[in-house]
């Protein structure tokens, strides 16, 4: 019989496999889902090495440690590792223009990015947090650049940029967008977003806007970034109005129709969220499934 420790260790490496993404010891430890006690990582280290259950059902491979019956491997991960590195140099030079945008207060990576898992056919997806009542102009003066350069989904072109997200420093608590009936993929969404441009510190207070999510990631400690000690200004209210207008005219019939309807498309002034191929429920309901393969409790609330 398992105890607890080995649950847990194996309800975590089977969220992961969702995503065909084998963790290390360390990120088993640090983003174990609702561990049932706090756990030191010399417990699952311990635990991944010398356990007979879990070695019925988990293989270590080069420090990695994968499902028994999975196809994913090490040199899976390291192959789309290499590809993520690649395409954070792309957005390192994108972020030289998006801080200069006076609205912008910070800039992060999200996604497979986030977890430096990307293939050739990936998006760069970026979160954006704004100053206040500057969402619409932040957002035109992100994205007509890269839109011009065709540097947009949906062009020919490799590594484009993503803009799905944009959010005010005056609404950055996410729980809103829970799914009911629980929402784990909310939770390391949140917590795992790469902060590349922070001016003021809003990474520090997304995160505390956030503390929901230490209820599902208690271990968790969200990635830090020098912060740039510059203020953000407001946009005035006509350029935001008129921002607003401009582009709202431009959203395909997809955004338009699915918009506000439920949490995969947000468009309000404190939030522009273009999620619509939103599998959240999805994932739930998988490692929901999962879970009862490996005869696995877990409180998805």
């Amino acid at each position: 019989m398992m105890s607890d420790l080995e649950k847990d260790i194996l309800r975590t490496v089977l969220w992961f496999s969702l995503f065909a993404y084998p963790p290390t010891a360390f990120e088993v430890w640090k983003w174990m889902l609702r561990p049932s006690a706090s756990r030191t990582l010399f417990d699952v280290v311990f635990a991944l090495a010398s356990s007979k259950e879990l070695h019925t059902l988990l293989l270590e491979d080069e420090g990695v440690y994968v499902l028994r019956d999975s196809t994913t491997s090490s040199a899976l991960r390291r192959e789309r590792f290499g590809d993520a590195v690649r395409k954070m140099e792309r957005v390192r030079r994108a972020v030289g223009y998006l801080k200069r945008i006076p609205f912008v207060r910070g800039v992060g990576v999200c996604n497979t990015l986030s977890w430096m898992q990307t293939t050739p056919e990936s998006d760069i997806d970026l979160f954006i947090i704004v100053r206040e009542g500057s969402l619409w102009t932040t957002r035109l003066l992100s994205v007509l650049p890269f839109k011009l350069l065709r540097a947009r989904p949906g062009e020919r072109v490799r590594d484009p940029f993503c803009f799905s997200f944009f959010l005010s420093d005056a609404s950055l608590n996410l729980e809103t967008l829970a799914l009911p009936g629980g929402d784990p993929y909310l939770a390391y969404w949140t917590k795992s977003i790469i902060p590349v441009f922070d001016r003021d510190g809003v990474f520090e207070e997304f995160q505390r806007a956030n503390a929901w999510t230490w209820d599902v990631l208690s271990q968790a400690h969200a990635r830090g970034v020098v912060c740039d000690g510059s203020r953000a200004r407001r946009a005035p209210d006509w350029l935001e109005r008129t921002a607003s207008k401009l582009q709202q005219r431009q959203f395909p019939e997809t955004i338009t129709q699915m918009a506000n309807r439920d949490s995969r498309v947000v468009v309000s002034d404190a939030m522009l969220k273009f999620h619509a191929n939103d599998r959240r429920e999805l994932f739930r309901d998988r490692f929901a499934d999962s879970c009862e393969i490996h005869h696995l409790s877990y409180d998805t609330t």
